[in-house]
């Protein structure tokens, strides 16, 4: 293990392991959200906990609980924020340069649920602006819905989730800690399985880029035990900036679930992925088989782990064809109990390239996790690391990778019911073997550091009832 690796592995450990101690010493309380999850604000009445009801092999991550689905409500937000960024550019050495940036974020979270219905949108954006070089300022957005309806015996799923960025969502640091009501796919939105993402796991460096996924997906219950889900789903990457490897991907799955106990369940899953390039001669298809297993505590944890082996084909006109035989994971982990709320996932999958690869075998890992340490005071933390290894076949040139780590702190003291102050920071850092890969240069590493402090506010909930 290298040294870098062995840096990020003790930094993790005190992140999780210190916060964790002095939050049970202070005894039980509320959970704050973990990985933008909010929280039913806290001036209504919460409903009682609904046990999650989610297929193991459909396209969301099983949670812990369903939180107010038995309610409908809309709640506004704000975030005023100003940054320092030591590498505003996103590039090697941190040749970017420093600079200040104010950002101003606006959120929306809507659930409306009916007898049979739920729909749930959670809205984040607003503006970047740079202190010196206005030709920076961007505008930020992440856009999430779904709508889901369950009958006796037939379900339906669907739902979209959009990005318009200044950079990778991988460890974005511009929307900074948790909202108090939103925070980029928070509210009632679940976490998609990885396998549906268009694919931005590595710093790309600065450009706007838009990454959206449409998903549908068909569930039938045969029994109390069994159910069939059928789901597809597509996703495009672009680019605004030239340079960048855009793509789009498309996804099936047929999944066949067993519930062995109420805690329980079992399921085998087949899916396909066809990966495509703009203007490229270059093609991706990916067989794959899992073995699922699931376990659910409702209000206190959420487990599930999949995997199995697959098959990919890689044409292209100027090189022929390559087979290759592989396996691939993907596991997720929410728990909560009494000031903690932990959330960890980690995948090995075949992916787009995030915009620099014409395709990459990817290993993702991130944990978001919070403590409520006091009455007023809470604490958040969120490292990730990923790995992408080029898989596009070459006719000279050894294959290459990029290694990307993040890591990010808020802590959040409370004014009041409505309103609140944060402290926030961050660090990416990226390597990689490849000879002048784009937007770094050969033998250096990125390194950025993002610190600020801001002001939220959420407004009360409102009933639509």
């Amino acid at each position: 293990m290298n040294t870098q690796l062995r840096t990020w592995i003790a930094a993790v450990s005190i992140l999780l392991v210190v916060p964790w101690a002095w939050a049970q010493r202070e005894g039980a309380a509320t959970a704050v959200g973990a990985s933008g999850q909010q929280e039913v604000p806290a001036e209504e009445p919460k409903a009682t906990i609904a046990p999650d009801s989610r297929p193991l092999s459909g396209a969301e991550e099983l949670r812990v609980e369903t939180p107010g689905r038995t309610r409908s409500y809309v709640v506004p937000s704000l975030r005023l924020a100003a940054y320092g960024d030591t590498n505003r550019l996103i590039v090697a050495a941190g040749k970017g340069g420093a600079e200040m940036t104010g950002s101003v974020i606006g959120g929306l979270a809507l659930q409306r649920v009916t007898r049979k219905n739920e729909f749930v949108l959670d809205y984040s954006g607003g503006g970047m602006i740079y202190a010196r070089n206005s030709e920076l300022n961007a505008m930020a957005h992440q856009l999430g819905f779904s709508e889901t309806y369950m009958g006796r015996r037939w379900g339906v799923m669907f739902g979209d989730r959009l990005s318009y960025l200044p950079e990778s969502t991988f460890g974005f640091g511009g929307f900074g800690p948790p909202m108090a009501a939103t925070g980029g796919f928070g509210g009632g939105l679940g976490n998609w399985n990885p396998f549906f993402d268009p694919g931005q796991t590595l710093f790309s460096g600065r450009g706007s880029r838009i990454a959206n996924s449409a998903l549908a997906q068909i569930q039938y219950n045969a029994s109390s035990r069994t159910s069939l889900t059928f789901t597809g789903a597509y996703g495009v990457l672009r680019f605004r900036e030239p340079g960048y490897v855009e793509s789009n991907s498309a996804f099936g799955t047929v999944g066949y679930n067993y519930a062995l106990t109420r805690r329980d369940a079992i399921a085998i899953i087949y899916g396909l992925a066809l990966i495509r390039f703009q203007n490229a001669d270059f093609r991706m298809d990916n067989h794959y088989m899992q073995l699922a297993y699931g376990r659910r505590l409702t209000g206190r944890l959420a487990f599930q782990i999949a995997g199995g082996p697959q098959y990919g084909v890689f044409r292209s006109a100027a090189l022929g064809s390559d087979h290759q035989v592989h396996w691939n994971a993907h596991s997720a982990l929410q728990y909560q109990l009494g000031r903690t709320s932990l959330d960890m996932s980690y995948a090995h999958y075949t992916t787009s390239g995030s915009g620099l690869l014409f395709g990459a075998r990817t290993d993702y890992f991130a944990i978001s996790a919070g403590w409520r340490l006091t009455r007023n005071w809470s604490w958040s933390v969120g490292p990730g690391y990923a790995r992408n290894a080029r898989l596009q076949p070459t006719a000279v040139g050894a294959p290459f990778s990029f290694n990307s780590a993040y890591a990010s702190t808020g802590l959040s003291r409370h004014l009041g019911r409505y309103a609140g102050l944060f402290f926030h920071y961050s660090l990416q850092q990226q390597w990689s073997d490849a000879q002048n890969p784009t937007g770094i240069d050969t033998g250096s590493s990125l390194v950025r550091h993002l610190f600020g402090v801001g002001f939220d506010w959420h407004g009360r909930g409102l009933g639509l009832d």
